[in-house]
């Protein structure tokens, strides 16, 4: 279910032309979750398998979903603040 909240505010962004978001929210979760995970690896303490594997892209999507959900509050307190001022 998370996930498809996460393709409908995907898609407001698109809408929007707010891919720029989209490019941070990617970085962020693509540079600090996934290189943690690397970094554990290389050092040792993570060693993959079928179901951590899954369970990292699991958390890694999981991540995703929420960090995408406060992007677009923010986005939306942005946009409110910009009408109530042409107003």
């Amino acid at each position: 279910m998370k996930e498809a909240f996460n393709n409908v505010i995907d898609s407001v962004f698109y809408g929007l032309g707010k891919t720029n978001y989209m490019l941070f929210q990617s970085l962020i979760i693509n540079t600090v979750f996934y290189g943690i995970m690397f970094v554990l690896y290389v050092t040792g303490i993570y060693s993959p398998s079928l179901i951590k594997i899954a369970l990292m892209f699991a958390g890694g999507t999981a991540l995703d979903s929420v960090l995408t959900y406060f992007i677009f509050v923010w986005m939306l307190k942005k946009k409110k603040k910009e009408y109530n001022v042409l107003a």
